[in-house]
């Protein structure tokens, strides 16, 4: 990089580059530079350090619609904000360029904000940005973005007046139905929060809209099934309609009622999770991290089954196509429940059940029916550690492996129509 006398003169003889841009850095300026392109433009830059001691380079203007003396008032400008108040013009630049919408700014937060959540979770907000985020205030200005506007964009979900239509899924088949509701409402508001957050951080904005807003307490689901209930759904599983070409989704549907699980801990289930001998899931990775949960002989009794037919697979229940595990088993379930005697009439009329009704279903038996107490259930169900459950189950592993084993086996009758 040639260091010379920058001129006006100078800057207007300058001749053109072949192959690249030259940069040509001022005597008397040291931080101040003309850069000629082999197109011909001419441009004026300076460079700094900035407070961690990397090197920036920052575009003061074009030739063509500024002098050479205003280049250097204005380069004179930036360095004296650069060394007296320590800021870092270039970065501001890029961040503002970045970000100017909410929808680039989702984009930046999806990418640079979220390194510490689980994949499952950035999923989830993903899921949110996309659907709701963006459509109903993706085109608002970062900046601008107020208290009011988030409350209403809070109602819009809420009601679900704007939002009631499909989206694309990302999928080959099918089709995404987008809902609002109080629920919604209040896990998106806390994503959007969570994204302008990121942009305080990032010295976009001052203050956080989000910040005091009232979000809507959704009523949570209580669906469950009573042992009779299980005997129906157990008729179900046994139907020749389901059991004969979705025999693997049966037994996985068993399992989790059997064990309580979560559905995304049954699905992706491997062998070398399974301690068959202590009758324990080694789970790398839950909701609340890496975890032992016991599970009960009724749930022992379908693992043995399962492994003396499994496949070549890692996976417990692993994919009828490709090497992955089962997925999309929502929709069959949903169509499970609605199937019909002989009379024509629904074996299983229970309006709102869903597969995690069948973790609370777990629940319920261990303590409706069994009369297990607050402590062990969630021993059972694998809850939050750090907290009087987990250090209650270091020592009384036995006494929980005896709980799974009653709960299991009084579900697995039922199961059973016994």
């Amino acid at each position: 990089m040639p260091v010379v006398k920058l001129t006006l003169p100078f800057v207007r003889t300058t001749p053109t580059p072949k192959d690249r841009q030259i940069f040509y850095f001022d005597q008397t300026f040291p931080r101040f530079c003309l850069c000629v392109y082999p197109s011909g433009r001419k441009t004026f830059f300076v460079k700094y350090q900035n407070e961690f001691g990397k090197a920036r380079w920052l575009k003061v203007g074009d030739f063509k619609t500024m002098t050479l003396e205003d280049a250097r008032e204005a380069a004179t400008e930036i360095l004296r904000k650069v060394d007296k108040n320590k800021e870092d013009p270039a970065k501001d630049k890029r961040t503002k360029k970045r970000a100017q919408t909410i929808a680039d700014l989702c984009d930046w937060y999806l990418e640079d904000g979220c390194s510490h959540k689980k994949q499952s979770t950035i999923e989830g907000d993903r899921g949110r940005i996309e659907t709701l985020i963006k459509p109903l205030i993706g085109n608002e200005p970062v900046a601008s973005l107020t208290q009011g506007q988030v409350i209403t964009f809070m109602r819009d979900i809420i009601k679900g007046d704007k939002i009631y239509r499909h989206e694309k899924s990302g999928k080959l088949r099918g089709t995404r139905h987008v809902r609002g509701g109080n629920g919604a409402a209040a896990r998106t508001v806390q994503t959007l929060g969570a994204i302008m957050h990121f942009a305080m951080k990032q010295g976009l904005i001052q203050i956080n809209p989000v910040r005091d807003i009232d979000t809507p307490k959704s009523q949570p689901r209580k669906v469950f099934l009573t042992l009779d209930e299980i005997r129906k759904l157990g008729k179900i599983l046994n139907h020749p309609t389901w059991s004969t070409l979705h025999k693997s989704q049966c037994d996985l549907i068993r399992l989790l009622l059997l064990t309580g699980c979560r559905k995304s801990e049954i699905t992706t289930l491997k062998w070398e999770y399974v301690d068959f001998e202590r009758q324990v899931f080694h789970f790398p990775d839950t909701k609340t991290g890496q975890q032992d949960r016991p599970f009960g002989k009724g749930a022992l009794n379908l693992l043995r089954q399962l492994e003396s037919v499994k496949q070549q697979s890692d996976w417990v229940f692993p994919s009828m196509r490709g090497n992955g595990h089962l997925e999309n088993l929502l929709r069959l379930f949903k169509r499970m429940c609605e199937t019909k005697d002989d009379k024509k009439q629904l074996i299983l009329n229970k309006p709102g059940l869903n597969l995690h009704a069948l973790r609370h279903t777990f629940a319920t038996v261990a303590n409706d029916e069994l009369g297990y107490s607050e402590i062990t259930i969630a021993a059972l169900l694998g809850h939050h550690r750090g907290t009087v459950t987990s250090r209650y189950t270091h020592t009384v592993d036995k006494t929980i492996i005896a709980a799974a084993d009653d709960v299991s086996l009084t579900i697995e009758a039922a199961l059973k129509n016994e």
